[in-house]
C-alpha cells in the first residue's frame, strides 16, 4: 500500500527523501496543500478553502476527487450571517423623516460632541416652542462642577434649532449667530429646564430665543439668542 505522510510547513516546501511509494501532504498556513509523489516524479498544488483537516486517501489525492469532497464539506458547513447594524439618526434626520412629534423623548445624536448631551429629553413641543429637561451630569461641568458655559450655549444652539423644526422639518438652518447670557450656577446633578422660542422665521433667515432655568425653583440660569440661515 501507498503510505501518507502528513508535514507542516509555515513559510516554505522542504523535501526529504522518502520511499518511492511515500506521498508527503504539506499543509501551508492551513489554506494550500502540495502532494509529491515520488512514484511518478508529479506534483499537484491544491488549494483548499475554510477547512482545517484533510481527510483524503491516495486513490481521492491522485485522482482530484478531494477537490469534490472539500467542496460539498464547505457547502454543508453553517453559513455565519453578519449583523448589520443600522446608523443611528440625528435628531434633525428623525424629523425629516417622520416629522417634528419625533423630537419628544430622548435626544437622538450620532455621536461625537453631541453624545454629551444624552440626557437632554424632549418633555413638550408645539408651533414654534420646545420644552426640554437636562439633568447636570460630571460630563457637562466646568471645574466648578457646575454647567459649562459651553454647555449651555450648545444647549441654545440645540433647542433653538428644535423650536425651528417645529414649523418646517425640513429646514434646520445653519447658524449665523449666537450668544449667551449667564445670570447663575446650576450645580451637579441638578436638573435645568430649557425653553426655545422661535421669534421670527421667514424665508431665509429664524430667530430664537432659548432660557434655561433651573428646575428646581425655576431661577434663570442662563439665556441665549441663535440666528440660523435657513436652506
Amino acid at each position: 500500500m501507498m503510505m501518507i505522510r502528513a508535514v507542516v510547513m509555515n513559510r516554505f516546501l522542504m523535501h526529504t527523501p522518502l520511499p518511492s511509494s511515500e506521498v508527503v501532504v504539506v499543509v501551508v498556513g492551513r489554506r494550500a496543500s502540495h502532494w509529491v509523489d515520488r512514484s511518478s516524479r508529479c506534483q499537484q498544488l491544491v488549494t483548499l478553502k475554510d477547512q482545517h483537516r484533510l481527510f483524503c486517501s491516495s486513490k481521492g489525492m491522485l485522482d482530484g476527487d478531494e477537490d469534490k469532497r472539500g467542496s460539498s464539506a464547505a457547502a454543508s458547513q453553517p453559513q455565519v450571517m453578519k449583523k448589520v447594524e443600522k446608523k443611528p439618526l440625528s435628531f434633525i434626520e428623525r424629523v425629516k423623516v417622520f416629522g417634528a412629534n419625533a423630537l419628544l423623548g430622548a435626544f437622538t445624536h450620532k455621536g461625537g460632541f453631541d453624545s454629551q448631551f444624552r440626557d437632554l429629553k424632549v418633555e413638550s413641543i408645539g408651533k414654534g416652542v420646545v420644552t426640554a429637561t437636562l439633568p447636570v451630569h460630571k460630563y457637562v461641568c466646568n471645574a466648578y462642577n457646575t454647567l459649562h458655559g459651553g454647555a449651555a450655549a450648545t444647549l441654545v444652539d440645540i433647542v433653538g434649532t428644535m423650536a425651528l423644526l417645529t414649523l418646517d422639518p425640513s429646514r434646520p438652518g445653519v447658524s449665523l449667530e449666537i450668544n449667551t447670557t449667564y445670570v447663575r450656577a446650576a450645580k451637579l446633578n441638578e436638573t435645568v429646564t430649557i425653553t426655545g422660542r422661535v421669534l421670527k422665521s421667514g424665508g431665509k433667515i429664524g430667530f430664537t430665543q432659548v432660557d434655561i432655568t433651573r428646575s428646581s425653583d425655576g431661577e434663570l440660569v442662563a439665556t441665549g439668542r441663535h440666528t440660523k440661515a435657513l436652506a
